[in-house]
Order: C-alpha cells, then sequence, then structure tokens
C-alpha cells in the first residue's frame, strides 16, 4: 500500500510518559499568552506546524482554520460552534487513519476544548479563546513559511 505526502507511514499514538505534564503547560501558555510567555508561544507553533502539519494538505488545515476563524467569542452559542471542531477534525482523522499530522491537531484541539470548557469565568472563556484562534493563525503561517506556494 503506497502512502501520499500527507500521511505518516508510521504513526505514533501512544503517550509519551513525562512529557503530559510539559503539555499541560504549553497548553496553559497558549491559553493564556502575554508579554512574558509570548516567545514560548511563538516557538510552540511553530514546532507544532512543522512537525505535524506537514502530513495535512493545505486545503484542509486552512478549512478548519475558516471554520474556527467564523466563530466569535460574543455570539451566544460561540461554545456550540467551536464545539463542532472537534468531530470535524475527528472525521477527517477517521476517513485518513494513518495521518499522524491530523491525529496530533485532533488532540491538540481536544485538550484546547475542555480547557475551555472547564473554565468556569465566561470572560476568561473567551480570552483564552482568542488565544487559540491566534495560536491556529500561527501554526497556519508557519506551515506555509516552511512548505512555500
Amino acid at each position: 500500500m503506497g502512502y501520499s505526502k500527507y500521511q505518516n507511514p508510521n504513526p505514533k499514538n501512544e503517550n509519551k510518559a513525562g512529557k503530559n505534564s510539559d503539555k499541560l503547560k504549553l497548553l496553559d501558555e497558549i491559553l493564556n499568552v502575554n508579554d512574558k510567555n509570548i516567545k514560548k508561544f511563538l516557538n510552540y507553533a511553530e514546532e507544532f506546524a512543522n512537525k505535524n502539519l506537514k502530513y495535512i494538505s493545505f486545503t484542509k488545515i486552512r478549512k478548519f482554520y475558516d471554520y474556527l476563524n467564523e466563530i466569535s467569542p460574543e455570539d451566544e452559542d460561540w461554545i456550540i460552534k467551536f464545539a463542532h471542531l472537534k468531530p470535524m477534525v475527528a472525521y477527517h482523522y477517521g476517513k485518513e487513519k494513518r495521518n499522524q499530522g491530523l491525529f496530533e491537531l485532533k488532540k491538540l484541539i481536544d485538550a484546547v476544548f475542555d480547557k475551555i470548557y472547564n473554565e468556569n469565568d465566561e470572560n476568561k472563556r473567551k480570552e483564552m479563546f482568542k488565544h487559540f484562534k491566534k495560536f491556529f493563525e500561527a501554526i497556519i503561517a508557519y506551515k506555509r513559511f516552511y512548505e512555500g506556494k
């Protein structure tokens, strides 16, 4: 069986012990970006794009970004619209089982959604969502940087 350039022939779906706390810290830095951690925010966006998005077509990742970008935290049902991104990505991962990039994107979106959803302060939730939109915008930019066109 052949693989497209967007498929990783050896996906690693297992979690690596010891890295979970680092990932949670990165998640906090993404969702609570400020002048003290902006450099880590940008470095993580670049690293995520370079490592994971090379397995996803630009058209597909842009489709997810366009959907996310249409959601305004000022809308009454914004969290419901954001929740719909989870099954969108899951569907595409299911369709392309061996696509490690979609698997990593799904894990990121699931973790971000859970963190935002579980926040009790509505203003903080909206702020976290805005930061995630900026992070997604950054990973799109870095994908374009690394792949060109």
